[in-house]
This record gives C-alpha cells, sequence and structure tokens, in this order.
C-alpha cells in the first residue's frame, strides 16, 4: 500500500499540501497534480493510488480559494495566485 503525507505549508494561503509515494520505494518519477476550478485534491484520491501503484509519486494541493477550510470568493482574475501557488509548492518539494 502507497502512503501520503499531509502538511499546511507556511506558503501563499498556507496551501493543503499532500504527497503521495509509491509503496515499493523511490518514485520514478514525480507529478505536481493542479486540480480544475472550483474542485479541490481530495476529489482525486481515487487516481493518486493508480499513479502510485506504478512508481510515481504525487504531489497535490488545493489551490486558494478551493478544498477544505478555503474562505473567500475565487475567480478567473485570481489565476496568478494559482500559479504562485503551483510555483511554490514546487520549489518547497523539490
Amino acid at each position: 500500500m502507497a502512503w501520503h503525507d499531509e502538511a499546511v505549508l507556511g506558503l501563499a494561503d498556507d496551501l493543503r499540501v499532500q504527497v503521495h509515494h509509491p509503496a515499493t520505494g523511490p518514485a520514478d518519477e514525480v507529478v505536481l497534480f493542479i486540480h480544475g476550478y472550483g474542485l479541490h485534491a481530495d476529489r482525486f484520491d481515487t487516481l493518486f493510488p493508480m499513479l502510485t501503484d506504478h512508481g510515481t509519486s504525487v504531489v497535490a494541493f488545493d489551490c486558494p480559494g478551493h478544498g477544505p477550510g478555503a474562505t473567500g470568493a475565487f475567480g478567473v482574475d485570481d489565476l496568478a495566485q494559482v500559479e504562485a501557488a503551483a510555483r511554490a509548492v514546487y520549489d518547497a518539494v523539490e
């Protein structure tokens, strides 16, 4: 069985980040998963084991304004926040 960590990084908007690893050892590759508009990373819990079962680690996060505990409105004008969040998560886990 694969394992995962979950943490709130003190980055933009205290991003909630999940890291899923294969049970077989070090990953062959890593995927930075960015969910679609109006969703959150937990919606894809069934996808992550499919990837980890094939030797891939998955890093997933809830975009600003999404996921458990999200507050405020999120709109198309805020896509720069999504880009900044993705860069911050990538830099933190690299």
